[in-house]
């Protein structure tokens, strides 16, 4: 998850800007975090308190308030801010949802291994 995040920031300076090179500052005084951060933790969180889908949807409005400036699409962003628990969640981000908890799941399993 630090893994995640400190890409996050780094590439955040980049991430529209492609670059073809290895040599560049890792941090500057202009990366930043970004939305994925945001739902990296609100996963983690989700993942915490249960795994279900309560908990994931509870954690991802909690982060992207919390966040609301990080980046997220037009009706991603919507629906955070909506009293909708399902709207664009049961539509779009289903799948993404069970992505991202089985990527962390793996990366959780593999940190266990390392051990």
């Amino acid at each position: 998850m630090i893994g995640a995040i400190i890409g996050d920031i780094v590439g955040s300076v980049y991430e529209w800007n492609n670059i073809k090179t290895k040599n560049f500052p890792l941090f500057n005084s202009e990366c930043f975090f970004t939305d994925d951060t945001v739902m990296t933790l609100a996963i983690a969180e989700g993942l915490m308190n249960g795994g279900g889908a309560e908990d994931f949807i509870a954690a991802i409005k909690k982060y992207g308030r919390l966040y609301p400036d990080s980046g997220y699409g037009g009706r991603f962003g919507s629906w955070l801010f909506s009293d909708d628990i399902l709207m664009e969640f049961r539509k779009k981000t289903r799948k993404k949802l069970c992505l991202l908890r089985n990527r962390a799941y793996l990366m959780y399993i593999g940190k266990l291994n390392q051990e």
